[in-house]
């Protein structure tokens, strides 16, 4: 695969249909324990949170209906065949998987068996170096990333993803006097607008759970925590 590392819409509707197919299809081999919940908690973002948006904005499909699959094991194989057949209408919907824990060697890995048989470019961002001062320089940043890789019909791979949650700006969320989306909004909206396969990485519990709950994945593969 041919990988570009930078340094620096309406959401979508939830195909259900889609989704049970894939549920079907991969995850007939997933234990409890690879497929447990994380616990509900607020969405943290920092200055600019909304505790009444978080529960106004989250989304009606059920959380148990997304497929969970752990790294290197016959499941996650199963969700590698799957993926071509699920993502060929991805310029219609759009794929979005979540890597949760796991060292960059395993996401990797992960990343290059998923995309195999996908787009062979893939534009990957640390997303710390996505932040600016100000909400306008970290939403440029964004915008652009999804832009370029929108040119490309590139693949999107954004690591830790856990720095939106907790990064502040120097001005207030309202500081035009006027109700903004959050950045972690801003964000997620893009997510579920791009017309491709997104795979965002985290590690903290409560910002895995605060990504299901807003714009729920069609796939979440989890990783052992690295030692």
């Amino acid at each position: 695969m041919t990988t570009v590392e930078h340094a620096g819409a309406p959401r979508r509707e939830v195909d259900v249909s889609r989704r049970t197919f894939f549920v079907r299809f991969c995850c007939s081999t997933v234990t409890n324990d690879e497929g447990a919940s994380m616990s509900q908690e607020p969405m943290p973002t920092g200055e600019e949170s909304n505790p009444n948006d978080t529960e106004k904005d989250a989304p009606t499909g059920s959380k148990a209906s997304i497929p969970v699959v752990t790294f290197n094991t016959q499941a996650f194989e199963e969700a590698v065949q799957a993926l071509p057949s699920i993502t060929e209408g991805v310029g219609e919907h759009g794929f979005m998987i979540v890597f949760h824990n796991g060292d960059r060697a395993a996401r990797q890995q992960a990343l290059s068996d998923l995309v195999e048989h996908a787009t062979p470019t893939v534009h990957q961002f640390q997303v710390p170096t996505l932040l600016g001062e100000r909400r306008i320089h970290t939403q440029n940043a964004l915008r652009k990333s999804f832009d370029h890789a929108s040119e490309e019909d590139a693949v999107l791979y954004f690591e830790n993803v856990d720095a939106l949650f907790t990064h502040t700006h120097t001005e207030g969320p309202d500081v035009n006097g006027e109700a903004e989306p959050t950045t972690v909004e801003y964000f997620l909206d893009r997510v579920s607008a791009y017309w491709g396969l997104v795979i965002l990485c985290v590690s903290h519990p409560t910002h895995e759970a605060a990504i299901r709950r807003y714009t729920p994945p069609d796939l979440v593969v989890t990783f052992d925590s690295p030692e």
